[in-house]
């Protein structure tokens, strides 16, 4: 399968009900996106390019492609500019100005650019993914975690419950111990009283 894979830059696949009958058939192009970023005078440049390869196994552009170029959020792509989608001209690309300033990043900075292609008849679908260092760095609070709360570890238990479980256990055992304690007593002093007095 692979073999045939890599022995044709464009696939047909047919779907069929039985043996006979046709339902539909897919032409699929090996195809492919890359992304440029630049930076001029402080705006930000993204720059698809949707590639195809042809019959003598080279990368030709394709050209009215609609793509998304944008910030990858969650599971979906925030437009990089004004319009949600972009078509590529003669040489196949296709820029985008980012104007979605101060997009928070990682810790570092970093965010993913993403350009997304979807249900074209001729590259079908296509997806693109490059961090690049153009984010708000993300400071992490974890002094959250250290504080004594509730919903901490058991290493870091506020002051008060731990006072109110250890005087309950305390309490209880401290009761116990008292009523053991005087048990013992009030025996040792029937004995006595019953060695002193002898019963006729």
């Amino acid at each position: 399968m692979a073999t045939q894979w890599n022995a044709s830059p464009q696939h047909t696949f047919v779907v069929k009900e039985g043996d006979e009958e046709v339902l539909s058939d897919y032409t699929i192009n090996k195809a492919k996106i890359s992304l440029d970023t630049t930076t001029v005078d402080g705006v930000k440049n993204i720059t698809a390019s949707v590639m195809k390869l042809n019959e003598k196994n080279q990368w030709v552009p394709v050209p009215d492609v609609e793509i998304t170029i944008g910030v990858k959020r969650m599971n979906s792509i925030l437009p990089a500019g004004d319009e949600p989608t972009y078509t590529t001209d003669s040489t196949g690309t296709a820029t985008a100005e980012l104007k979605k300033d101060s997009l928070p990043g990682d810790e570092k900075g970093n965010y993913i650019l993403a350009a997304k292609v979807e249900d074209n008849d001729v590259v079908g679908n296509l997806r693109f993914e490059e961090t690049v260092p153009w984010g708000v760095r993300t400071e992490i609070d974890r002094s959250f975690f250290k504080q004594r709360t509730l919903w901490s570890t058991r290493f870091r238990t506020p002051f008060w419950l731990l006072f109110t479980v250890y005087g309950i256990v305390i309490g209880v055992w401290g009761t116990l111990l008292y009523l053991v304690f005087n048990l013992v007593k009030i025996g040792k002093i029937g004995k006595k009283t019953a060695i002193e007095k002898p019963l006729n």
